[in-house]
């Protein structure tokens, strides 16, 4: 296993529920519940998952593994990291 690899809890709402269908991380202490040993993760989500008593509610478990990052400032920092767009143009982030 990869050291800085986690196993996140997730909450997943269907679309059933009238608020609609979401997923995002479990937040616990103001932080994603995350675990270094998968085992662990899937035995607390079996215990989020017998407790919900929602029916449009659920809990799973995905890999995360951090990678690095760097922040782009301005558009000259963008260009640099996609020489092909020219200054004004904007890049396809969801490609």
């Amino acid at each position: 296993m990869n050291d800085s690899e986690r196993f996140v809890l997730w909450a997943h709402r269907d679309a059933g529920s009238i608020f609609g269908a979401a997923s995002h991380p479990v937040i616990e202490n103001g932080s994603p519940a995350a675990f270094r040993e998968e085992q662990d993760a899937r035995r607390r989500c079996d215990r989020l998952n017998a407790k919900s008593g929602n029916p449009h509610v659920f809990y799973s478990v995905e890999r995360w593994i951090p990678v690095a990052s760097s922040v782009c400032r301005d558009q000259e920092d963008i260009l640099e990291l996609t020489p092909e767009l020219e200054l004004g143009q904007t890049a396809d982030l969801a490609a």
